[in-house]
């Protein structure tokens, strides 16, 4: 599925000591940004799951 193009809504720039990260921020409509986030909180529960798991099982990271 091919995602539609969104504006820029906001550019962050981070120096590290041996780099450089650039976030840009889209602008997105609410529902777009709801479903979003809607998939990153699925996908954190999903590792802290994992990370549960192997916890319990004795198995480190």
């Amino acid at each position: 599925m091919k995602e539609k193009e969104y504006g820029i809504k906001e550019v962050k720039v981070f120096h590290h000591g041996n780099g450089t990260s650039v976030v840009i921020r889209p602008d997105l409509p609410e529902e777009e940004y709801q479903r979003r986030h809607k998939e990153l909180e699925r996908a954190a529960a999903n590792i802290l799951k994992c990370v549960e798991r192997n916890r319990q099982q004795g198995i480190s990271t």
